[in-house]
């Protein structure tokens, strides 16, 4: 590391605020509430939160109000993850997040948690078995590199300007999946698809179109039950693979790469029997991370990574 550059623990240059352990009672409209299952990596979004009222709010806010800059992050499970604040809306945070308050350049320490080197300290600070957690008292002491602040305002421009193509990307795959679920609809629910004759018959599952039948996923598709976390370190016969997570493909899909899947090594055996081949489909079966959520394979997702790539739930 260069003399100009220090390592410093993460309370020196960041302030670590956390939540209160409380669950409040949510309501209809009112002020977003970011939980766990909200930091998804990025930019944080808040479309997806519950609301809490102005009371909760006030309560909730009492240590730090949110803003512009700060970088809230999730602390258990496979839902751990980092989001940068890059808006202007009030929110507060619910249980098991936590908000670090940089007093160096915010977006390079956002990407700076981002990288192995702080990742690598991540994985060893994590206590629990099914239920992971991490300590405040392990996350203000994080050794952070930090160089100069030129430097650092250097290194997050770069970086900035690509994670801006990043979400000009998710913005584009929300619009093709609009499109896509409006085109479902269409043809799946209300039955107006090319060549439709308006025919129906009746079935289990009610009325279908005439020529249709009603099917079951094994008729259909060969499915591979269980997949292969491996180790965290090489072994004999071994080989490195990403394995893929219920909650890394909800971040493929929202903004097209999963930064934080985790590399792994598994035997050759089991890389033969799992890893991923384009036109697979894989769905979240079990875990912490979205059960249920699928994502369609191709060889951009094989293009992403420098290892194969299996999955473990």
């Amino acid at each position: 590391m260069s003399v100009e550059w220090k390592l410093l623990e993460l309370e020196k240059i960041a302030r670590v605020v956390d939540s209160l352990h409380q669950t409040p009672e949510f309501t209809d409209v009112g002020y977003p509430m970011v939980r766990a299952t909200d930091v998804k990596g990025g930019f944080l979004d808040l479309s997806g939160t519950k609301f809490v009222s102005t009371e909760n709010f006030e309560k909730f806010t009492k240590n730090h109000k949110p803003k512009q800059g700060d970088i809230v992050l999730s602390r258990v499970g496979s839902y751990f993850n980092f989001s940068y604040n890059k808006g202007n809306e009030d929110f507060c945070i619910g249980q098991n997040t936590s908000i670090i308050i940089p007093k160096i350049d915010n977006r390079y320490l956002y990407y700076t948690l981002l990288s192995p080197f702080v990742q690598r300290q991540i994985e060893l600070s994590l206590v629990g078995t099914s239920q992971r957690t991490l300590s405040l008292k392990y996350i203000r002491g994080f050794n952070i590199p930090v160089p100069p602040l030129p430097t650092q305002r250097r290194i997050a421009d770069i970086l900035s300007a690509l994670d801006d193509k990043i979400e000009l990307n998710r913005q584009t795959n929300a619009t093709l999946e609009a499109i896509a679920q409006a085109i479902f609809k269409e043809w799946f629910v209300d039955f107006n698809f090319p060549g439709a004759t308006g025919e129906m018959v009746e079935s289990e599952l009610g009325p279908i179109p005439e020529g249709w039948r009603v099917g079951c996923f094994k008729d259909i598709l060969d499915i591979e039950i269980g997949g292969d976390w491996g180790r965290d370190a090489s072994f004999d016969g071994s080989v490195p693979v990403i394995s893929l997570r219920g909650t890394d493909l909800d971040q493929l899909k929202v903004s097209g790469y999963a930064p934080n899947a985790p590399l792994r090594w598994v035997k050759e055996s089991s890389l033969e029997k799992r890893k991923v081949l384009s036109t697979d489909i894989f769905i979240a079966g079990s875990g912490l991370g979205p059960i249920g959520k699928s994502i369609y394979c191709s060889d951009n997702l094989k293009d992403l990574y420098d290892y194969p790539i299996v999955y473990s739930n």
